[in-house]
């Protein structure tokens, strides 16, 4: 099953694609000098929250209005609390960051991986490396808002851990009370935080999972009612506070699960009927992750007269748990939710390296480090320090370079560039619609987002471009041969003609563009180019850093030493994790499509584990189907018998076609349906049956 084109140029040559640089320079150093600031003056004047409200705690108002001023360029810790706060996220925006942020962001996403597999001893371990690193990190720095929120990490992983081990201890006696601590920890940067008034304040996602614990920690002391009000107040503060209502933050599902499991312990089971926002969260967002609890949670209700919405029923719920189960055993993979909530979910599609970034551009290019020198002073030597991350540049360098390189200056992941939040959601709503094939319904916004973004701009240019192509494409208004030219047309705008795209640093928008072009090159029969195209792409990702460079500066602490180690054996995936497993999913299909079975159900079924860990549900279910209809053609191939044909391959094609139909994923679920009614008939009609 192909995946739909919801992600978007005539073919031009290297002079055009400078020109075009050069003419958009200006408005582009502008943008990029104080998008930031600019972003985050836009949001807090639409909610009409004052500087006060929203740096409260971690910095004064005087510090706040330089980073909004374009004075400063906040920390990556400090402009993710700003934006979550306002209720908005990082993730849509991206960044760009140091090694020794990078280091730190490492070692966080190890430290809650650890927690998450309750590994408390090792948890501990890799805390105290990081207190290291910071500690490092600190020499000569004045102690800002950011060493607020580092302090109230380290202190929220110790209570974590006390608390997962009084969990543990549960049956045996009470766990000991960490209220007064964890009050002491949120106040680190809410300082008059009182629980009779949660709503007064504003919260980045680090402190509602402070709260989340807060409330878990009353509900272990035996206070279950105070403790599940608790959780309602956070659930009604997500609910007022969160800008995109569609797709609420990651932690939403979470206190959703973790309010419901204390409510079915207290034998409120009448109250249970809230594991449905809980599902239609993780529906919403196409994610599993916490999915299987709930259901189980919402079956518990069921049976105690909770109905479920109209369109649920609950034979899909125990068809869905039996599918979970099944993956977990075939992948030895959890897709569900802990039992006890440790909510600080691990950080994906972060950013970049400034160093790397740089790295590669050069690289792609055939430049040397001379070629980058622009002041009369400068050396290669300033060119390699700020390449193995050694240093920063200021933004005006950073523009420079780029400029020399021919590159845009944008933050790495976003997929538009803007100072208004709102454009942001309605690029959400856009691929939502596109996603769900309805294709009418997406133009209508994208006529709005050409109405409203600066095409000025090539980052907007080129997503208003991509989608565009697309969707004229879809009602037939081009050919095929047209959209393919205009896809390139978008993609050249930030990615030269010529250069080795398994060097360029490849962003999350262009990977989308290029999975775009290889479908329509599939569909005109051209399945070679199709392969060879996603294949470069592939090795993109598989490229070793030791091919590139090696690091002259080693970070203190063996943890850090440990990670940089790690990006030389292998780019790290998660930070676009599902514009590579596209990628996978698409290359498997025109492989299995040349009758090279085998190969495309190894490589899916190498792949599926990742899927399964970062809960993208769509990409489970095609490559289920993927691996189904492979695995189909190959029994056939092989003179199989039909029964052993169904015995292999229904059960796979079960599988994907009930999460389908949990996502609500009418177009994909009746594809499904529909193709195996014609191939198995009645067995298949007794198998969907609900």
């Amino acid at each position: 099953m192909k995946q739909g084109k919801n992600l978007d140029t005539k073919y031009s040559n290297r002079e055009n694609n400078e020109k075009a640089n050069r003419q958009n320079n200006d408005s582009n150093d502008e943008t990029n000098n104080s998008i930031s600031g600019r972003l985050l003056r836009s949001i807090r004047e639409a909610l009409n929250l004052s500087e006060k409200e929203v740096c409260y705690g971690l910095c004064n108002e005087r510090t706040y209005q330089r980073f909004e001023n374009g004075e400063r360029e906040p920390d990556r810790f400090m402009l993710e609390i700003f934006l979550e706060r306002m209720g908005g996220s990082v993730q849509l925006y991206g960044t760009t960051y140091s090694l020794e942020e990078y280091v730190l962001f490492e070692q966080r996403n190890e430290i809650l991986q650890m927690l998450w597999d309750k590994d408390w001893k090792r948890t501990e371990e890799l805390l105290r490396e990081h207190e290291k690193e910071l500690a490092d990190c600190r020499k000569g720095k004045p102690a800002e808002g950011n060493q607020k929120l580092h302090e109230q990490f380290i202190r929220y992983i110790r209570a974590a851990i006390t608390l997962g081990c009084g969990f543990a201890k549960r049956q045996e006696k009470k766990p000991v009370d960490l209220e007064e601590e964890l009050l002491e920890i949120l106040r680190l940067t809410v300082p008059d935080f009182c629980q009779k008034r949660l709503l007064d304040y504003l919260y980045g996602e680090q402190e509602q999972a402070i709260i989340v614990l807060l409330a878990e920690n009353v509900c272990c002391q035996g206070r279950l009612e105070e403790g599940c009000s608790l959780y309602q107040e956070l659930l009604t503060y997500l609910e007022q506070r969160l800008l995109d209502k569609k797709r609420l933050n990651p932690l939403y599902p979470e206190v959703v699960l973790a309010l419901a499991r204390n409510l079915a312990e207290n034998g409120q089971y009448q109250e249970l009927e809230v594991c449905q926002k809980g599902i239609a969260c993780l529906r919403e967002q196409q994610q599993t992750a916490g999915l299987e609890n709930l259901m189980k949670l919402s079956l518990l209700g069921f049976e105690h007269g909770v109905l479920l919405p109209q369109g649920e029923s609950p034979e899909l719920y125990r068809k869905l748990l039996w599918v979970f189960e099944e993956i977990r055993q075939e992948y030895e993979v959890w897709l569900w939710s802990q039992e006890q909530p440790y909510p600080l979910l691990r950080s994906f599609y972060r950013g970049q390296l400034i160093g790397e970034r740089i790295l590669r551009l050069r690289l792609s290019l055939g430049l040397s480090q001379e070629d980058l020198c622009i002041k009369e002073k400068e050396d290669e030597r300033t060119i390699r320090r700020i390449e193995h991350g050694e240093t920063k540049p200021n933004r005006k360098r950073f523009a420079q370079l780029m400029e020399r390189l021919g590159a845009d200056t944008c933050r790495f992941y976003p997929v538009i560039r803007a100072d208004d939040y709102a454009l942001y959601l309605a690029v959400i709503e856009l691929e939502r619609r596109m996603a769900s094939f309805e294709y009418e319904a997406a133009e209508r916004e994208l006529v709005k987002l050409e109405e409203s973004l600066d095409p000025r701009d090539r980052i907007n240019l080129q997503f208003l471009k991509r989608e565009r192509a697309v969707i004229d494409l879809e009602f037939g208004r081009i050919t095929k041969e047209e959209e393919i030219r205009r896809l390139w047309e978008a993609l050249h705008l930030t990615v030269p003609e010529g250069v080795d795209l398994s060097l360029w640093p490849l962003t999350k928008a262009e990977v989308e563009i290029l999975n775009c072009i290889s479908i329509t090159l599939e569909e005109i029969g051209d399945r070679a180019g199709a392969i060879e195209l996603l294949q470069k792409v592939k090795k993109r990702y598989e490229i070793k850093m030791e091919d590139l460079v090696h690091f002259r500066k080693e970070p203190t602490g063996s943890f850090a030493r440990n990670i940089i180690q790690y990006r030389k054996e292998g780019m790290r995936l998660e930070y676009n994790a599902d514009a590579y497993l596209l990628v996978i999913d698409n290359l498997a299909s025109y492989i299995g499509n040349d009758k090279r079975y085998e190969e495309a159900t190894e490589m899916k079924e190498k792949e599926m584990k990742m899927a399964c860990n970062i809960g993208k549900a769509t990409i489970i279910s095609d490559f289920l189907y993927g691996i189904a209809w492979d695995k189909e053609q190959m029994l056939s191939r092989d003179g199989e018998s039909m029964e052993k044909v169904k015995e292999v391959c229904l059960p796979l094609y079960l599988k994907s076609y009930l999460l389908d139909v949990m996502l609500k994923q009418k177009v994909r679920a009746e594809g499904t349906k529909k193709r195996c009614e014609e191939v198995y008939g009645q067995e298949w009609i007794q198998l969907i049956k609900l």
